[in-house]
């Protein structure tokens, strides 16, 4: 047979004359392929640079082809993914990755290349399936939708004969089931809808997999088909999927709020309010979904009175013995909308004895906030700290405080007070340093800080001191953040983090124009991670930062030369 084309010529005595330089050469004497200089092999170069990218990807895929021939899966892999960075349009290649990593088990690079996946390409259904768990798993949902979809398409072949083995009508089922899933946490409605509606009532005459055979809970999935068409706005299929959870859970309770998402769904919300009505007055404990659609119900037909209406309608469903929670918690909501803290907290009260919650102790701080009570806002923020373990929830409520500078101060005051005292603990200190920070008096700010890090010698808070030292940052005050990093370094002896500090330390040492101490700190990182590309970019940064474009170049240079041994990313060449 003639060959036109005198690239593929090129290629294939490439591809040749790799593979036998590699057969000469053998292996190493710890067992790894002896890689040939591509470029020794190719002496002759081709003219364009698409026709050099061609032959190298077929030489790299000749010396993965050798190494998958002498059992060296790990070599063939990264020889594959080399070879798919020249030819990232390449099926053929894209398959051998994604069936040879999975195999390997390196599921996140299966994953990865099979977003890739040409829709044509052949690929093991095995793998297929594996690699389509993996990618949900990893929340790459449109990844595992089209691995999912080659299962269908494959078994759609037989589906209209009757010989074909059950199992493989299973398997179709609940693959269809999986991809409406898909498609509903994709915001893809109507499509999710339309697998759905096939999957569930498509076939009458008996010859399809019932729900009822294929899974244990099949009132879960009726569950998630009625979410679906009620989100595609198909209320009457949604009704039937209804009906066939309640043949399954049989409860009176469950059906009414079923009845009430209906008549929600019809824009009937008075009915949908007696329903829920009904369903309230059947559960110990209500769920989060049917408050919420009480109160979504109530704020459509009210408007304006939606709030005394919600506090009514809760009322009504708290005036029983069992004290539900959810509906209290629900209460004190809606009188902190109506600006009535003092009802909103003689229902608190009770509720944070019992069983303290993040959400109840926050609602306090707001109440006390909003009564302009300091001192016992100061002791609630120390419990909301202590019960929540950071200071982040809490960051809105203190931004808050800060504007109202007078009572910041007093607040302030009273956080020292008690911190005078013999209960000093470094809660109140770790307020304090945030409040004074806000409102700029920075060196008592500092202070306070400073107090917590140095009575924590056996237990070093490493995440509230790298946390304060980014909010000094923010605050411009550089060297005082520097000094609580150094200290972190001095510290932590994991060497991951240290490198993350040491960049950190770094970055601030280029906005105080210490050009030898960034360079020196972004140096060490690199060698505490020294086979990390990421790092490597970093310490470009802060050359380019530095304004030294030479080194900023030679080290993107040497980062391009590393990433030749980074066989996990296809998007390193770029």
């Amino acid at each position: 047979m003639m060959i036109k084309n005198g690239r593929q010529v090129w290629c294939l005595a490439i591809a040749a004359s790799v593979s036998l330089f590699a057969c000469q050469k053998g292996m190493s004497q710890d067992g790894e392929l002896d890689e040939p200089d591509i470029q020794e092999v190719v002496s002759l170069r081709p003219s364009s640079e698409l026709d050099q990218d061609r032959c190298e990807s077929s030489a790299r895929f000749a010396l993965g082809r050798l190494a998958f021939r002498r059992e060296n899966l790990p070599a063939a892999l990264r020889h594959y993914q080399r070879a798919f960075r020249y030819a990232n349009q390449s099926s053929t290649i894209c398959v051998e990755i994604v069936e040879l990593a999975y195999h390997l088990g390196r599921l996140d690079q299966a994953v990865r290349y099979a977003g890739f996946l040409a829709a044509d390409s052949k690929i093991d259904p095995y793998v297929t399936r594996q690699v389509a768990i993996a990618a949900i798993e990893q929340g790459e949902l449109a990844i595992a939708k089209s691995l999912l979809q080659r299962i269908v398409n494959a078994s759609s072949e037989t589906e209209g004969d009757e010989n074909v083995d059950p199992a493989v009508r299973a398997e179709r089922k609940m693959v269809q089931f999986e991809i409406g899933r898909i498609d509903y946490q994709l915001g893809e409605y109507a499509a999710a809808a339309a697998v759905f509606e096939t999957a569930l009532f498509g076939n009458t005459d008996g010859s399809e997999v019932s729900v009822e055979s294929l899974f244990q809970n099949p009132e879960v999935i009726y569950a998630t088909a009625a979410d679906v068409f009620l989100a595609a706005g198909q209320i009457e299929l949604a009704e039937r999927a209804f009906a066939g959870m309640d043949q399954h859970v049989g409860s009176s309770t469950d059906k009414a709020l079923h009845l009430a998402r209906l008549a929600d769904a019809r824009n009937n919300w008075s009915q949908a309010l007696d329903h829920l009505g009904q369903y309230f007055s059947q559960v110990d404990l209500a769920g989060d979904e049917a408050i919420d659609l009480a109160l979504d119900l109530l704020r459509r037909q009210h408007q304006e009175l939606w709030i005394e209406k919600g506090i009514e309608f809760l009322r009504q469903q708290g005036d029983t013995e069992r004290h539900d929670p959810s509906v209290e918690y629900r209460l004190v909501e809606l009188y902190l909308r109506k600006d009535n803290p003092s009802a909103a907290l003689e229902i608190l009260e009770p509720l944070l004895e019992k069983t303290p919650t993040v959400p109840g102790v926050v609602s306090r701080c707001e109440i006390y906030f909003h009564q302009q009570r300091e001192s016992q806002l100061a002791e609630s923020l120390c419990d909301a700290v202590e019960l929540l373990g950071s200071i982040d929830p809490l960051l809105g409520i203190l931004d808050r405080i800060s504007q109202n500078r007078e009572f910041a101060v007093q607040l302030c005051q009273q956080l020292a007070l008690v911190a005078e005292g013999q209960s000093v603990t470094s809660t109140r200190l770790i307020l304090l340093a945030y409040l004074r920070l806000k409102l700029e008096d920075y060196q008592l700010a500092c202070k306070a800080s400073n107090t917590v890090i140095s009575r924590s010698a056996d237990d070093f808070p490493y995440d509230w001191a790298m946390s304060w030292a980014i909010l000094l940052a923010e605050s411009s005050q550089y060297s005082s953040a520097l000094s609580v990093l150094q200290r972190c370094l001095d510290e932590n002896p994991n060497d991951a983090l240290r490198a993350e500090i040491q960049f950190h330390i770094a970055g601030l040492q280029t906005l105080l124009h210490h050009t030898s101490e960034a360079k020196s700190a972004a140096a060490d990182a690199c060698r505490l991670q020294p086979k990390n590309l990421e790092y490597v970019l970093r310490q470009a940064w802060v050359f380019g930062r530095l304004g030294d474009s030479k080194q900023q170049q030679d080290t993107l240079r040497a980062g391009l030369e590393q990433s030749k041994d980074d066989f996990s990313r296809p998007e390193v060449r770029a």
